[in-house]
């Protein structure tokens, strides 16, 4: 694999560690059901975490703008197709963007989708 996709490849792997490195469960990674894709779910204490990995230069405001309303509405859809399917609804859902960069990862829990 090369090109954009390795690099999105890259960049949930090192957000997936960071989670595993902060003491999250980390469940399952490019999941697709619902019509859309989860990168990243983990579990956060009794926390279901639905992580989407953005690889930018550009700060955490540039990743918030690529949530089109498309994008946001595919991964509700993607949330509740996984908590169906796990038999994970009585768990709090809670969306995270991880933003990779070359110095690091900047967090944002809560995103609102």
């Amino acid at each position: 694999m090369s090109g954009p996709q390795s690099v999105g490849k890259a960049a949930e792997d090192r957000a997936a560690a960071e989670l595993l490195a902060r003491g999250y469960t980390l469940l399952t990674r490019r999941w697709r059901g619902g019509g859309g894709e989860l990168d990243l779910v983990a579990l956060e204490g009794d926390t279901l975490v639905m992580v989407e990995v953005k690889e930018r230069t550009a700060g955490l405001t540039a990743a918030l703008e690529s949530l089109t309303p498309t994008k946001r509405r595919r991964l509700r859809q993607a949330a509740e197709a996984y908590q169906a399917a796990h038999e994970l609804q009585e768990h709090e859902l809670r969306f995270d963007l991880a933003l990779v960069t070359p110095a690091g990862i900047e967090w944002m829990h809560g995103v609102e989708i």
